[in-house]
């Protein structure tokens, strides 16, 4: 089940002349980048618990993948547009 709350004096997004001050694709894009810097300095008490909750999960890959995942997702949503879906270099 999901709830979302919206006070009362929220604009109403499906307004054109609403504006937010920082769009979703970037907000989502920086949040992906912090999880892998930290993940990357963390401490291995903290890898062991990612990992076991990986797997509890069904995700049985490494922990390198998991971290490399996040890093790439992230380098392909701050990619140029006109090179996405273009061949690899």
């Amino acid at each position: 089940m999901h709830y979302e709350f919206q006070p009362a004096d929220a604009p109403d997004p499906a307004d054109p002349d609403v504006e937010y001050g920082v769009a979703s694709e970037q907000i989502t894009t920086e949040l992906l980048e912090l999880c892998e810097q930290f993940l990357r300095q963390a401490s291995p008490l903290v890898h062991t618990e990612l990992r076991e909750f990986l797997t509890e999960h069904g995700h049985h890959g490494d922990l390198g993948w998991f971290i490399d995942v996040l890093g790439f997702t992230t380098l392909n949503r701050t990619a140029p547009a006109s090179n996405v879906g273009g061949p690899s270099r």
